[in-house]
């Protein structure tokens, strides 16, 4: 049996904390993004803040999708729906 290292002990806990809110925005809360003191600061919309990197791995999953919000050209999107791929999810 091998030992985790520190590195995999936090890529699961980012993957699990993804998987969290995945399945927190597939009962409906969206995944929103906004800028505080020059960061950026991810939350859901039922509350609970969302670090940057697991908000990385859920934006990147093909089923969640920028509603298309962004205040400037070029720029990330403020706000984040999951959507199946049969939904239109405009």
């Amino acid at each position: 049996m091998t030992m985790p290292t520190v590195t995999s002990l936090r890529r699961n806990r980012r993957r699990q904390g993804a998987e969290r809110i995945i399945a927190a925005m597939k009962q409906g809360a969206a995944l929103r993004l906004h800028y505080q003191g020059g960061r950026a600061i991810w939350s859901l919309s039922s509350g609970p803040f969302v670090p940057a990197d697991v908000a990385a791995i859920v934006t990147a999953n093909p089923r969640v999708v920028c509603v298309g919000d962004a205040l400037f050209l070029g720029m990330p999107g403020q706000t984040w729906r999951y959507c199946e791929p049969q939904e239109d999810c405009k």
